[in-house]
């Protein structure tokens, strides 16, 4: 699911002309909690109001699935 995420955000943010980098998917450093995997992905940009545009681009082709979970950390000082 997060190669899928990651390949939506690069493909969205490039047929949009967006400059965003997209870094990821990779595991979190708490790779595992409450027998859960977790991975994370990074949008690198120079304002909000690009990741704000490839996000809201994006966000819809996501698959949905119950037992998969996305959070947006921005300026994330806890890795949760």
């Amino acid at each position: 699911y997060a190669r899928t995420m990651a390949k939506l955000l690069r493909e969205t943010c490039q047929e949009a002309d967006l400059p965003a980098r997209i870094l990821g998917p990779a595991p979190a450093p708490l790779t595992r909690v409450k027998n859960n995997f977790r991975y994370h992905l990074q949008i690198s940009v120079e304002t909000f109001e690009t990741i704000h545009e490839c996000w809201t681009r994006t966000v819809e082709k996501f698959p949905r699935t119950s037992d998969v979970e996305f959070v947006i950390d921005v300026d994330a000082v806890n890795m949760r």
